[in-house]
């Protein structure tokens, strides 16, 4: 169902591309940008745990006709979160991703000077690195999260919404990517899934 989504919504666009007069590439209008801000990050059963993004996009130009763009990007994310179990355990996740992000944007002008550009698509994400510090009665134990002793799966996969507000060549945004794979490994039926969902605030730069 999810994917069947995923895939009705991009056709759409590509449609309104092909439609808008003359689905192309346009090399006039695109270019190079970098964003880096901070992330909010909530994993099922977890508490909130602030992190941070950096990383660099190409804004495509696809539609001749109108201001619709397609902004692959490559991103280092930090991500994580905390909780308590019963008996007084306490565990404290931190994770490092790196995110390929692949949304559409329209960009609708205001003026000469500001725009605000809405935002929508898919992101994939491979853990890099991930450590959960369990804290018990004084003592203190660290695993691999990713490793043959952790929990979560490396793997994630989700949908991303956003708006940029843009003045000029700097841009100031936020949005919210909400996973949608069950990270949890050796998933067994009836048992808790995990997924992670991220607000995030970003500030950047369009060559």
């Amino acid at each position: 169902m999810k994917r069947t989504l995923f895939v009705s919504v991009l056709a759409l666009m590509l449609s309104f591309g092909l439609s808008s007069g003359a689905f192309a590439w346009d090399k006039g209008d695109s270019g190079f940008g970098v964003r880096s801000g901070i992330n909010i990050v909530t994993i099922t059963n977890f508490n909130a745990k602030a992190g941070f993004h950096v990383g660099g996009l190409y804004r495509l130009k696809i539609a001749k006709n109108h201001p619709l763009y397609f902004e692959p990007g490559l991103f280092y994310q930090l991500k994580g979160g905390n909780t308590s179990q019963p008996g007084g355990v306490k565990i404290k996740s931190t994770l490092s991703f790196l995110e390929i992000q692949m949304p559409f944007g329209y960009r609708l002008d205001i003026n000469d000077k500001w725009a605000i550009e809405p935002l929508f698509g898919p992101y994939m994400a491979i853990g890099v690195a991930g450590k959960s510090k369990l804290s018990f009665q004084g003592h203190t134990n660290s695993v691999n999260i990713f490793g043959d002793r952790g929990g979560l799966n490396r793997f994630d996969f989700g949908m991303k919404v956003a708006v940029n507000v843009l003045v000029n060549k700097v841009c100031f945004g936020a949005g919210y990517d909400a996973g949608m794979i069950n990270m949890v490994k050796n998933y067994q039926q009836g048992n808790p899934k995990s997924r992670m969902v991220s607000f995030y605030l970003t500030a950047g730069y369009n060559f």
